[in-house]
């Protein structure tokens, strides 16, 4: 399946990865879980909608100001994020 997370910008340019992610299924009766995805932990935490540089930047953003002007700095650098996401992004540092 298809997994689209965002990355820092390159430039100008908003990038956002299109990341083929392979699907493993279990036909055994007594497995807990029916599928397995494929992870990318180098790149993509689980469960992630934004690549770790992208979470980087967005913390760093949030550390070097409010989460208002991170979310206003971060439109201009082509980092689109809100107030919620710098906010949480601290939280999760």
């Amino acid at each position: 399946y298809q997994r689209t997370p965002r990355d820092v910008p390159f430039g100008t340019k908003p990038v956002r990865l299109l990341l083929q992610v392979r699907r493993f299924f279990c036909d055994q009766p007594a497995c807990p879980r029916r599928t397995f995805a494929e992870r990318l932990p180098d790149l993509l935490p689980r469960k992630a909608q934004r690549t770790a540089r992208f979470t980087a930047a967005v913390q760093a953003l949030g550390f070097a100001s409010s989460a208002e002007a991170a979310a206003r700095v971060g439109r201009t650098l082509q980092l689109p994020l809100s107030p919620d996401t710098a906010l949480r992004a601290l939280r999760q540092a």
